[in-house]
């Protein structure tokens, strides 16, 4: 079977724009999904008694242990793996929550032209990054520069990277 043409991005965010369409998750519904940022899980879904759940969303069941995704902790804090399709067990403590692929075929058609913008909206705007800014002196032992130095450490972020003498 070929791949999924699509990133597993798009199913996250049906999952994030669809949270009323998911089962109840230990017995309570879901009332928020947290959306991780490309980190491990993918998504936290907060549930009605404002308990926080974590939830890994795959195209199939295999894509789970392939990514090699540490299933304890899915395990562990009762959290689910949300699939178009169950291709395989993940074992004791790991449920599986499979998806209407039907609905979300239908998702992805009528929202593609969104879809489409928030995946080229990086490329049109992007974000110019911010680095912080780091100054870097040279302190000689000569003529009271460390001296200077203890003194006004205190009063600014300062790191002493190296200490001593070249010799």
């Amino acid at each position: 079977m070929a791949g999924p043409k699509l990133q597993e991005r798009f199913l996250q965010w049906y999952v994030i724009k669809n949270k009323d369409r998911l089962p109840l998750i230990n017995g309570k519904k879901v009332v928020q999904v947290i959306d991780n940022q490309d980190r491990f899980p993918d998504l936290t879904l907060i549930l009605d008694d404002s308990s926080a759940v974590p939830a890994e969303v795959e195209w199939a069941s295999s894509d789970f242990v392939a990514h090699g995704h540490p299933i304890d902790k899915i395990a562990d804090e009762s959290g689910v793996v949300l699939v178009l399709t169950q291709d395989r067990d993940l074992g004791l403590g790991v449920r599986q929550i499979t998806l209407d692929i039907d609905d979300f075929e239908k998702w992805i058609a009528k929202n593609v032209t969104s879809l489409v913008r928030l995946t080229t909206e990086d490329i049109r705007h992007p974000q110019p990054r911010t680095f912080p800014k780091l100054w870097f002196t040279y302190i000689s032992r000569k003529g009271g520069g460390d001296k200077d130095f203890e003194e006004q450490a205190p009063r600014g972020q300062v790191v002493q990277l190296r200490t001593g003498t070249r010799g």
